[in-house]
């Protein structure tokens, strides 16, 4: 989606974003900042609360939590590592 702005008598556009897509962006880069991906994931599971929890594991699909995520064989966040 492109956003429209008022520039002298013209317009110019550029790409709109949205909040959601921006955050997403900035959690993706410091993701990739950092030497070891899962860890940088572990601890951000850790410290999501319990609704955040649940409703990353509803968008990861099916998986019990505590088990192993079942899409991606690995354990769910709050899973005891």
């Amino acid at each position: 989606m492109l956003q429209r702005e008022h520039v002298d008598r013209a317009h110019a556009y550029s790409p709109h974003q949205e909040a959601a897509e921006a955050a997403a962006e900035q959690m993706k880069t410091v993701l990739e900042s950092g030497d070891d991906r899962t860890a940088v994931l572990h601890c951000f599971a850790q410290i999501l609360d319990p609704a955040d929890e649940a409703a990353l594991l509803v968008l990861l699909g099916p998986g019990a939590p505590g088990g192993t995520h079942a899409r991606y064989g690995v354990p769910s966040a709050n899973a005891s590592w």
